[in-house]
This record gives structure tokens, C-alpha cells and sequence, in this order.
């Protein structure tokens, strides 16, 4: 009979990265605690990360042209429907757990590169504003 020794982190690593993927509503709830959800991340980039690495060089750029010219016989856009359901249904503790406090949902700009997430959302913004001329007082429509 084997024996397990195993910190109870890690048991739920093992139960929840080992089985099919989770129904968002896990993810959303905040059952699942972050630590959890990171390791769960780690163990399946390192896996990517052997999987790049036991290919060789030669292997890996036959297999770039090889979806480079399929992209190029498909449509630009393919399940469009899916695709913004599946975006636009991403529950809101998902992105508040990964957005800065403006919730921002695109680039941010690190001048210096030590700058946090909430500076760096405000730094993109003034981008935003220079570049499209905007000054107090001015009425806009922002189209998402």
C-alpha cells in the first residue's frame, strides 16, 4: 500500500490540475485559493516549457511554416459566436483578481519599468488622452 506524504496545498494541486478542466464558477468563486490556482499555472507552463524543449530546432521550425501556411488557407475569423461568448462571459472576480483598480482591459504603459499595475493603467491613459487631443471640458463616446 503506498504511502502518501503530502501537504494539503498540494493535494488540492493534485485533485484539481490532474482532472479536466474546472467550470469557470470554480475559478470565479474564490473557493479556490491563489496559491492553488498559481501552482496550477506553473505546472502546466513547465509542462509546455519541456514539451518546446525536448523538440529540436529543426523540428519546431517545420512545424511553425506548417501552421503559418494553414493560416494563410483559413478565414481571418472562425467561431466568432463561441469566441466572444466565451470572452465576454469570464466572470467579474477573474478580472478583478488580474486588472488594476480601473478594471482596465488593454495595454499599460511601465516608463520605468518598477511602476505598479494601478500607475501603469494611469500611465496609458495619459497616452490615450495626448494622442487623441482631448482637453477638460470635451464630450467623448467611448465605444468600448
Amino acid at each position: 500500500m503506498p504511502i502518501w506524504v503530502c501537504d494539503f496545498p498540494s493535494m488540492l494541486f493534485i485533485y484539481f490540475f490532474s482532472h479536466p478542466p474546472l467550470p469557470d464558477t470554480v475559478l470565479d468563486s474564490g473557493y479556490l485559493p491563489h496559491f492553488v490556482i498559481r501552482r496550477g499555472i506553473r505546472y502546466q507552463l513547465a509542462q509546455r516549457v519541456n514539451e518546446i524543449a525536448s523538440t529540436s530546432i529543426e523540428s519546431a521550425y517545420a512545424t511553425k511554416m506548417q501552421y503559418i501556411k494553414a493560416l494563410h488557407t483559413q478565414p481571418m475569423a472562425i467561431e466568432t459566436a463561441k469566441a466572444n461568448e466565451q470572452h465576454y462571459e469570464v466572470g467579474t472576480g477573474v478580472l478583478q483578481a488580474c486588472l488594476g483598480p480601473r478594471m482596465k482591459y488593454s495595454c499599460c504603459l511601465y516608463p520605468k519599468g518598477g511602476e505598479t499595475l494601478g500607475q501603469a493603467e494611469i500611465e496609458m491613459l495619459k497616452v490615450y488622452v495626448d494622442r487623441a487631443g482631448l482637453v477638460d471640458g470635451m464630450s467623448i463616446l467611448d465605444l468600448g
